[in-house]
């Protein structure tokens, strides 16, 4: 690619990003955290209720749990009669809402019940008699897991830049494999509160990441000596996989977790990031038979694909500096 050829691109690039900037609608990076619903047992038909709404969700004032008839919530008291918290538990409201609500009922140190309500399930059975608790904790975080890498698009931008860059070769393994190895150790580290960054700068970094990886990937297939992330992928992706994960346990602490089950919330949280991750890198590897073939009557469709990839980048990175700077 020329001099001339590279400013062209990069003025639209950058047109593609101001584009963006004005358009009405906030930039897709991640989807709304869910709600979260506490309801823990403090002595015999007397529970202590905590309710906090989705972040960048929108619920209005209807949509609210709804316990059973035998029930009166005061306050965040819950008084239950004989047989104390039994029957069917709603969250109504939530057929017109954009977020999920994790419930998590602690009837004792021992026995939890937690599951994931949604606009397709808004109501689950209570059960006192849950033991095993440690099993619904676990699928209902892998299930965010899952939801949170396939929803965060600045993430999923990422690995589709690694995988420009790097192609579906031998490499590929060794890059994705340090992309998760380092965003799980921040991930855990930061969960199990032994370090913090700000979550906003985090942010703001992660989106430069993608513009990085983006202008790499340009001349990945060039005859342009190769830079070091060219050379070394695995290290950009295990670099930048770090702050990834910070921004992994961002999501994962503002969702709440258990605390008789942190290490299994976390990992269960990590399990399904990776099955989503996988999942996407599977159905990239079957766009990328199609791309190869494309590549025949179109030799230089890699440009515009990582000028549209790093459009978004910078993009998310003016956003998000602007609304930490500004509060716009």
């Amino acid at each position: 690619m020329n001099g001339r050829s590279a400013r062209v691109w990069l003025a639209l690039g950058c047109a593609l990003a101001c584009l963006l900037l004005v358009w009405p609608h906030r930039a897709w990076a991640h989807e709304p955290h869910p709600a979260l619903l506490v309801i823990e047992q403090t002595a015999s038909g007397s529970y202590e209720v905590r309710w906090r709404a989705p972040v960048g969700g929108q619920f209005d004032d209807g949509v609210r749990p709804v316990f059973p008839e035998h029930c009166e919530l005061t306050g965040q008291r819950l008084a239950c009669d004989d047989p104390g918290l039994t029957g069917e538990l709603t969250i109504a409201g939530l057929a017109r809402a954009d977020a999920d609500v994790v419930v998590e009922i602690r009837w004792s140190p021992t026995r939890t019940q937690t599951a994931v309500l949604s606009r397709q399930r808004p109501a689950m059975i209570l059960d006192p008699g849950v033991v095993g608790g440690p099993w619904r904790v676990a699928r209902a975080y892998v299930v965010l897991g899952v939801e949170h890498i396939v929803g965060g698009w600045d993430h999923l931008a990422f690995v589709v830049g690694l995988l420009l860059l790097v192609g579906f070769e031998r490499r590929l393994i060794w890059t994705i494999t340090a992309f998760t190895v380092a965003h799980s150790l921040t991930l855990a580290a930061s969960v199990l509160e032994l370090v913090r960054l700000p979550s906003r700068a985090v942010e703001i970094v992660i989106a430069l990441s993608i513009v990085l990886v983006a202008r790499e990937a340009i001349d990945a297939r060039s005859d342009a000596p190769p830079s070091w992330s060219r050379r070394w992928p695995w290290a950009i992706a295990f670099g930048f996989g770090l702050l990834h994960g910070f921004g992994f346990a961002g999501a994962l602490l503002e969702i709440g977790i258990p605390d008789t089950a942190r290490a299994l919330a976390l990992a269960s949280f990590n399990i399904g990031v990776e099955l989503g991750q996988l999942a996407v890198v599977a159905v990239l590897g079957l766009a990328w038979v199609a791309v190869r073939r494309l590549a025949v009557r179109w030799p230089g469709w890699r440009v515009p694909v990582c000028v549209a990839l790093g459009g978004l980048g910078v993009y998310w990175t003016l956003d998000r500096a602007a609304s930490a700077w500004f509060g716009v």
